[in-house]
């Protein structure tokens, strides 16, 4: 998490700013009560990216409901990454890197039980779908 936190956001690999877009897209749809996922849709236009938005709505949607304390995400426009995000943006690059283990463990500290696994599930299809793509959430940060 700490590698992320306060970092310039144009410093994440192209994945990990795709997903922290994707987010702060969707929690801003939420404060302005709008549809999370015609926020999404909006906001990344390309067709091919649809079954990874429809999880990253799923990914968020899980998060709310079942989330264990508040997340704390930025708005759209700020140029570092916030605490919350740098915890999301951990438990991605774990998706990414396929480590079922610690995905579970963070994701026990995230969410309730009942919302660890179907959230484990949408985050590891988006990560597939991404990767496909060339847009990886692997959570690499570039030098300087």
């Amino acid at each position: 998490m700490y590698d992320y936190l306060d970092q310039p956001v144009e410093r994440l690999d192209a994945g990990s700013r795709f997903v922290l877009n994707g987010m702060r897209v969707s929690v801003d749809a939420v404060r302005q009560r709008i549809c999370p996922p015609r926020a999404l849709m909006a906001a990344i236009p390309q067709p091919e990216l649809c079954p990874a938005v429809g999880d990253l709505h799923r990914t968020m949607l899980m998060l709310h409901h079942f989330g264990s304390n508040p997340m704390p995400f930025g708005e759209l426009d700020v140029p570092t990454v916030t605490e919350g995000e740098a915890i999301m943006l951990t438990l991605w690059a774990s998706v990414t890197a396929d480590q079922p283990d610690r995905t579970q463990a963070l994701l026990a500290h995230l969410v309730s039980e009942a919302g660890s696994a179907p959230m484990q599930a949408a985050m590891v299809r988006a990560a597939a779908c991404l990767s496909t793509l060339g847009l990886a959430p692997a959570g690499r940060l570039r030098v300087g």
